[in-house]
């Protein structure tokens, strides 16, 4: 997170922000910010694991990508 703005930076170039807590994303937005390919996002989709609303190609909401986020355990814990 860029300190000066508030504002996510996907890593490659600073023209492409990601705001927090933004409505709509798209495929590769959603990708970028879970550091996979827009493959495994449409799996993630098409297991019914995060929804999507079909605005023109599939977006994803921001409180749908915080759920999804939030499903996953964090790490450094012991899991057997």
């Amino acid at each position: 997170m860029n300190k000066r703005s508030g504002q996510w930076e996907i890593e490659g170039g600073g023209h492409d922000m990601i705001e927090p807590y933004k409505p709509l994303y798209t495929v590769k937005q959603v990708a970028a910010i879970l550091m996979v390919s827009p493959d495994t996002v449409y799996r993630y989709i098409n297991r019914g694991e995060l929804p999507y609303v079909p605005i023109g190609s599939k977006k994803i909401r921001g409180i749908d990508l915080e759920k999804f986020i939030n499903s996953f355990p964090t790490g450094g814990g012991y899991m057997p």
